[in-house]
């Protein structure tokens, strides 16, 4: 009876500390070559990666000026996702996501907020210069609805953040990977964001239109194949203990039980 009684109590400790000792940190990676539309147009697309739904919705400018406002258009799926609008047809580049015309993006609304570390390309024609920015306002209104904003609108604004101009791709060469949010893609000769605290649940991924001071003669047409990120663990707060010595705590009240108990037994036997 004792030995079980023993059992109990290591197993129980086991729990607990496993329970302390679980990685608040989860990856994620959302592929894009399969589902949403299969060539058709489709208004939005979703993926599901360990629970977190990421879904893309068009955005593209009303006329071809890169200050005009943004109205939604549609996805279409083949390497990757690529943009359509009003002022183009579906013929190949133009149901890329591109500059050609009208400047296009698409915007990803994830169920938790992440911290992108990955823009992944398939087909690329020319180049696959692009933006990236993620949402910092307060969540009032409707962030995810774009219409009638404006690119440089968004980070004048206030509720976007650039997060960095990307132009690694060049040449046309497909399945290229650009590593966002940490090292590995320079602009200019800086890095750029190695600060992967940056989280966001809305990120919008845009085809280079000079609204955020980068042009280059070329025209850029790409179609998103996948994106990686995952959520960072929580900072330090004031007061809380940290897991490990949570777990310390739990195996301390755990011990004293035991000899409490043990001691009452002893006691009974006397």
């Amino acid at each position: 009876m004792k030995s079980l009684h023993n059992k109990s109590l290591i197993v129980t400790a086991s729990i607990f500390v496993s329970m302390f000792s679980l990685p608040v940190q989860a990856s994620f990676n959302w592929s894009f070559t399969s589902g949403c539309g299969n060539g058709s147009q489709v208004v939005s697309c979703s993926q599901n990666s360990n629970g977190n739904i990421a879904t893309a919705t068009a955005w593209s400018t009303k006329s071809s000026s890169p200050t005009a406002q943004l109205e939604q258009g549609t996805l279409g799926r083949w390497d990757g996702l690529g943009v359509t609008n009003t002022g183009e047809g579906t013929s190949s580049p133009n149901h890329a996501t591109d500059n050609s015309g009208r400047y296009d993006s698409i915007l990803f609304n994830f169920t938790t907020a992440v911290a992108l570390t990955q823009v992944s390309m398939g087909w690329v024609q020319n180049d696959a210069d692009f933006s990236l920015l993620r949402y910092i306002g307060d969540g009032s209104g409707s962030p995810d609805n774009l219409t009638n904003e404006t690119y440089s609108g968004l980070t004048s604004g206030g509720s976007w953040e650039l997060v960095g101009n990307y132009n690694s791709f060049s040449g046309g060469a497909d399945n290229q990977t650009a590593n966002v949010n940490g090292s590995g893609v320079n602009y200019n000769g800086s890095n750029i964001n190695s600060d992967l605290t940056k989280t966001s649940s809305l990120w919008l991924v845009a085809a280079m239109n000079g609204n955020w001071g980068w042009t280059d003669s070329n025209k850029d047409y790409f179609k998103l194949k996948s994106l990686a990120g995952y959520t960072p663990p929580p900072p330090d707060i004031p007061g809380v203990p940290e897991p490990s010595t949570l777990a310390l705590m739990s195996m301390s009240f755990l011990a004293f039980g035991f000899t409490q108990r043990r001691r009452k037994r002893n006691l009974a036997l006397d």
